[in-house]
């Protein structure tokens, strides 16, 4: 479980003229809020078979609120 800043810049292709800033808290965000939704059984997420679904979602969800608060301040 593990989705870098990093991976959600190149995801969004973006690059550190971008304000990024937040990436990091939408991280967070999106695995909390998958984890409140799924579960918090962390053997669940250690799964071979659970751990790439995981991250793509949170790489979804982070994208999505990143996308999300760059229309809202245009």
């Amino acid at each position: 479980m593990s989705v870098s800043k990093e991976t959600i810049m190149q995801t969004l292709n973006l690059d550190e003229t971008d304000d990024t800033a937040l990436i990091p808290a939408y991280i967070e965000s999106a695995q909390q809020y998958i984890i409140n939704a799924v579960g918090s059984d962390q053997k669940f997420y250690d799964l071979d078979s659970v751990e790439p679904l995981y991250d793509t979602a949170v790489i979804a969800l982070a994208s999505s609120y990143f996308r999300s608060e760059e229309h809202t301040s245009e």
